[in-house]
């Protein structure tokens, strides 16, 4: 019986170590409060892009023939006498894409005219017989009115053009300049009915080149 009390004894001794252990070890080690910080892989810098090459623009020009400083201000009439044409010989280095044209009516109503442009050819009478490269007719222009020919599609490149003024309605005509100097281009001529003028009409010409955008 004592034999049997010491082995139970013994048995009990036992399993209260092994509990003793087990809870030492689950209870062992360092607590740590909070969220662990996360751990994040070097990161590659993005390669740099390479320089962007714009491609070409436009440079807006603008031909001005008469050095409106010099001379005496003045108007005539492209229906006195009737159906006269006021035209003006000019080169450009650029491609037009405007002629313009500064016409009184003398304060009148009702006015019209057609503005032309040419491509120069020989001589007058051989480039005012061939087809305009581009043709425009106003009407109804009120007194002092700039009339705009607007030419599409890059039709006029650089080169050498008389532009027209004609088929006058009502009362008009160009304002201009006697005895003046020629401004942007000095071997600009000017006509009245296909005959040489001292009268300079007061005409203007737009347009642009492509230059390099780089540049």
């Amino acid at each position: 019986m004592k034999v049997k009390f010491l082995s139970c004894l013994c048995i009990l001794i036992v399993a209260a170590a092994m509990f003793a252990g087990c809870g030492k070890t689950a209870g062992s080690g360092t607590a740590t409060s909070g969220t662990s910080a996360a751990t994040f892989a070097p990161t590659t810098p993005a390669p740099t892009p390479p320089p962007t090459t714009a491609g070409p623009r436009k440079q807006y020009l603008g031909l001005t023939l008469v050095d409106s400083s010099t001379g005496t201000r003045d108007a005539r009439k492209i229906t006195a006498p009737a159906n006269s044409v006021a035209a003006v010989k000019f080169t450009t280095d650029f491609i037009i894409t405007d002629v313009d044209y500064s016409c009184p009516t003398w304060n009148t109503t009702g006015g019209g005219c057609t503005i032309s442009l040419y491509k120069w050819d020989t001589d007058y009478a051989t480039t005012v017989a061939g087809t305009p490269v581009y043709s425009e007719t106003f009407t109804d222009c009120a007194d002092n009115d700039t009339q705009i020919l607007e030419l599409p599609d890059e039709r006029a490149v650089a080169g050498t053009y008389l532009a027209a003024l004609s088929d006058g309605v009502g009362t008009i005509g160009t304002w201009g300049y006697k005895d003046a100097d020629l401004m942007d281009d000095p071997t600009a001529e000017y006509f009245f009915n296909g005959q040489p003028s001292t009268f300079y009409d007061d005409v203007t010409v737009n347009g642009y080149s492509w230059v390099d955008a780089n540049g």
